[in-house]
């Protein structure tokens, strides 16, 4: 779960400052929470969680909102797509069963998704 919780922290960072400060954060502290956020959709895939599609159109919102251009926004993405990539490579059988048996519950979706709900609220 620490995987989603970094994903999740530097996530809550970028959209708890984009509302209020969307002209100060710069496109290279977006770009450095692609890892985490790669990460944890590599969680959502073990989990069947969907994070991906749910997230993704919300978080676009907060690109532009933040001043990130397309290409900017696309070199992001293929950067998250990377992380995922490599997260899921580094997960072992045990790695993923033991995710399966603790860490895809119910509840931890349930508490995932409501954060994300809120991070893109205005």
């Amino acid at each position: 779960m620490r995987i989603v919780a970094a994903g999740l922290g530097l996530g809550l960072v970028l959209a708890g400052m984009a509302p209020a400060y969307a002209d100060s954060v710069p496109p290279e502290l977006i770009m450095a929470l692609a890892p985490g956020i790669g990460g944890t959709f590599a969680v959502s895939d073990v989990c069947g969680w969907n994070l991906p599609a749910k997230v993704t159109e919300n978080f676009n919102k907060q690109l532009t909102q933040a001043g990130m251009t397309p290409q900017q926004q696309a070199a992001l993405w293929d950067k998250v797509q990377a992380a995922r990539k490599s997260a899921a490579a580094g997960m072992t059988d045990a790695m993923r069963a033991k995710l399966k048996q603790e860490g895809c519950a119910a509840a931890e979706r349930e508490k995932l998704e409501k954060q994300f709900s809120e991070m893109f609220s205005d």
